[in-house]
């Protein structure tokens, strides 16, 4: 459940106060369990929905609304890089995303919802999770090309 935290997070300090804060959460609702589906998958779920609050509750660094060309990126093309490069380093450049980001690029690429999923679970416009979601793979486009991981133009 750490990696759950730690994909939302900017820091581990911030990772592990938000993973227990997520375990109270569990025990609280325990009782809620239905015993359908594995205990970790809903574990996993009160995990993510407890990174999501702490997000919402954090919004000083609201989500941006960019709406500009220059963001919209071919979609597979930086997930893959993402995806290629050791789960350590992909962790450690998707937490240096802005925290608006770094929640759609979790939602989407990683958890695997849509973007009216994620307007739902965020508070968002649809239209918001996009630009987000393209703001986060220019932001890591530009981190892998400057690490020497992603050798297409900036």
């Amino acid at each position: 459940m750490m990696g759950v935290c730690m994909r939302y997070a900017s820091s581990i300090e911030e990772a592990e106060d938000w993973l227990q804060d997520g375990f109270i959460k569990v025990f609280n609702t325990l009782h809620q369990y239905s015993f359908k589906g594995s205990l970790e998958g809903w574990v996993r779920v009160v995990i993510r929905n407890q990174a999501l609050q702490n997000i919402r509750k954090a919004k000083q660094s609201a989500l941006i609304t960019l709406v500009d060309n220059d963001y919209l990126l071919e979609p597979s093309t930086v997930d893959d890089e993402i995806n290629s490069i050791p789960q350590f380093k992909a962790i450690e450049l998707i937490q240096q995303l802005p925290k608006g980001c770094r929640a759609v690029f979790n939602l989407y690429v990683i958890e695997s919802n849509s973007h009216k999923e994620i307007a739902q679970i965020l508070g968002v416009t649809e239209g918001t999770s996009k630009s987000q979601l393209n703001r986060a793979r220019k932001l890591l486009k530009e981190m892998l090309y400057d690490k020497g991981l992603y050798l297409a133009k900036k």
